[in-house]
């Protein structure tokens, strides 16, 4: 068995059950109801969610879109967590 020195030596354990890419992308967030688009950095993804840091939003709907590529593919975003400038987002499935 491990003493409280030894765990805590080991650092943070990775409690996901799916495993993130991190890809440091530019992206564009969309908010219904509202004109014009916000900036972010998409740090890390998988296929069902993404960690995004914000660039100074205070705000931040519970729904959005965002997008990779410049609006020419979109997924829609909800927010799950956030910690400062950094959130944590649900994808929406893709449509078939």
């Amino acid at each position: 068995m491990l003493t409280l020195s030894e765990i805590l030596r080991q650092g943070p354990v990775e409690r996901r059950a799916i495993g993130r890419t991190m890809i440091n992308r530019h992206g564009l967030m969309f908010f219904a109801g509202q004109t014009g688009v916000y900036g972010c950095c998409v740090r890390d993804v998988t296929h069902q969610g993404a960690g995004i840091r914000l660039d100074g939003l205070n705000v931040v709907p519970l729904d959005f879109d965002l997008s990779f590529d410049n609006f020419h593919t979109v997924r829609r975003c909800k927010l799950i967590w956030r910690d400062g400038d950094f959130v944590g987002v649900a994808l929406a499935s893709l449509a078939s």
